[in-house]
């Protein structure tokens, strides 16, 4: 095939916008709004002791904040679109784990949801400063922002009635909405 055939939008993809890069924004805050209420009373039922949790966030915490620092270095042999899609599909996988409970599995899932975020944030910064020029940033965090408000705002309160309901729901909703943040991710 001729590369004069190939129809100029599937040689050269449009560069993503600052409502592209606010909806992507909208679909984490879903993902990560849910659960956020959710994984720490889950854990808390599985381990029954506070202290336990905070020691399990405290180690999860140093995880990711290896996990961010070595995301740029990881960069370098993989390009950054396909960092960008295996944190998602790591935050996909740990919020479906999540929906089948027990302490280790709750554990497990927690430190793939926290690894995935911080991964999937600093990929999102990066294509945010890639391609939003300098005189659109305000714009676009205000697109984030407003994009965003819907799962910080209902995602917590959400996340722990659905739990109430029936117990994998918060999770599958959040593995759902880090699939779509996927899909749009790559549809853009």
């Amino acid at each position: 095939m001729h590369p004069r055939s190939v129809p100029d939008w599937l040689r050269h993809p449009p560069t993503p916008s600052v409502r592209g890069f606010g909806l992507l924004a909208g679909f984490e805050a879903i993902a990560r709004g849910i659960l956020i209420s959710v994984m720490p009373l889950e854990i808390y039922r599985a381990l029954g002791a506070a202290a336990r949790v905070s020691e399990i966030y405290f180690l999860v915490g140093l995880l990711s904040l290896g996990t961010g620092l070595m995301v740029p270095y990881v960069t370098r042999f993989v390009p950054r679109r396909w960092v960008y899609v295996g944190g998602c599909a790591i935050f996909a996988a740990g919020a479906g784990l999540g929906t089948i409970g027990g302490a280790v599995v709750m554990v497990a899932a927690l430190a793939m949801v926290t690894a995935a975020t911080v991964t999937i944030f600093v990929c999102f910064n990066a294509y945010v400063l890639d391609h939003i020029a300098k005189a659109d940033l305000g714009r676009c965090e205000t697109s984030r922002m407003f994009f965003g408000a819907f799962g910080w705002t209902l995602g917590p309160w959400l996340g722990v009635a659905l739990l109430d309901i029936w117990r994998p729901l918060p999770f599958a909703i959040a593995a759902l909405a880090a699939l779509t943040m996927m899909g749009v991710f790559l549809w853009q």
